[in-house]
């Protein structure tokens, strides 16, 4: 699970490899989008400053989508399984956890 850096969204994902985008603020949350990954979800974090979110799969992918359209904005691959990621407090870099030990770090924009 993760929050929004603004505490607008909440997403959630698991074993069924969907990520479950809700709006906060209501009675209740209301979902918003729905995206659907190659493999169950390992990690999930939102850019602190782009309406984008990252998640990191069990097959070692790491997919940058826009929040509000569900547009893949980029893909990253590794070559095991991504435990964590993590965004820069400016969204300028993100960095993967990878079961093979590495951490690695990207360009957090596309």
């Amino acid at each position: 699970m993760a929050f929004s850096a603004n505490g607008r969204f909440l997403a959630s994902g698991g074993a069924d490899r969907t990520v479950r985008i809700s709006e906060l603020g209501g009675a209740a949350p209301a979902e918003v989008r729905t995206l659907t990954c190659d493999a169950p979800l390992s990690a999930v974090a939102f850019h602190p400053v782009d309406r984008a979110i990252a998640v990191a799969t069990e097959s070692g992918t790491v997919t940058a989508f826009e929040v509000e359209t569900g547009f893949e904005q980029y893909r990253v691959s590794h070559p095991a399984p991504v435990r964590d990621l993590a965004f820069t407090a400016d969204g300028e870099l993100l960095v993967t956890s990878c079961e093979d030990g590495v951490l690695r770090v990207v360009g957090g924009r596309p």
